[in-house]
């Protein structure tokens, strides 16, 4: 977040993780609706670190650059776009950092006498692979019939990520790690209009993350990982690791 928003290191790290885990586990309130509650909090916590930042913005980021002050009204809708951002930042590139790691170790290409180098292209394959945003949902913008079935402009239509990502009719094997994959058309980092804001940063610093922790480890598993009981946003709670120097 330094590098988007500009801001400084947070004072209370075990507070902020416990609010990011609320709010993705309330993601999943559509199929267990006791998680729905504890995200109310979780939000609020998070929005809130934001108000002295959009008060008094950082000389670096992207905070500089919105005019608050243009968005009358909607300045609260603005502020709770960024609070997305914000935890986007950490629990999505987290969870697809940890997924990239988890899956490597699995199929024991980080664990290989020569370092692996990994590409964007095979990056991509990874982000397709895993698909850590599992589902989102959208609000149809106007009156549409997709295979045979009319959705009426205002309905909420929930996207399967994940599904859309093996689709045998677009990826030829699916269902396969191809990490030379191409042409590669996935849905992890959404499409169009919905493209995720921070594709490019998650790709210039996750690769050469990878690529670091394999030209200066060994990497092997300590123990099982613990999965984040979550389906909106898969994760990993655990992911105990052996490095061993090369």
């Amino acid at each position: 977040m330094r590098l988007l928003f500009g801001v400084p290191d947070f004072g209370e790290p075990d507070r902020f993780h416990a609010a990011q885990r609320a709010l993705v586990l309330s993601m999943d309130a559509g199929l267990d609706p006791t998680r729905g509650a504890a995200g109310v909090p979780a939000r609020e916590y998070l929005s809130g670190l934001l108000d002295p930042w959009v008060a008094e913005p950082p000389d670096d980021g992207l905070l500089r650059h919105v005019d608050f002050d243009a968005a009358g009204p909607l300045r609260r809708l603005l502020v709770n776009s960024l609070r997305q951002v914000l935890v986007a930042g950490f629990s999505s590139s987290s969870s697809l950092l940890g997924q990239a790691v988890h899956l490597l170790v699995e199929r024991d290409l980080l664990d290989q006498d020569e370092p692996m180098t990994l590409s964007t292209a095979a990056y991509n394959e990874i982000v397709r692979y895993t698909s850590v945003v599992q589902a989102d949902s959208r609000a149809c913008a106007e009156d549409v019939e997709i295979g045979g079935q009319r959705i009426e402009r205002g309905q909420e239509v929930l996207a399967v990520l994940a599904s859309a990502n093996r689709d045998p009719e677009v990826f030829e094997r699916p269902d396969e790690l191809r990490l030379d994959r191409a042409p590669n058309p996935h849905l992890g980092f959404g499409r169009g209009a919905h493209s995720c804001l921070g594709t490019a940063l998650a790709t210039a610093l996750h690769v050469p993350t990878l690529n670091a922790l394999s030209r200066r480890y060994r990497v092997e598993p300590a123990a099982a990982a613990e999965i984040r009981p979550s389906a909106t946003l898969r994760g990993l709670d655990r992911l105990p690791l052996r490095l061993l120097p090369r």
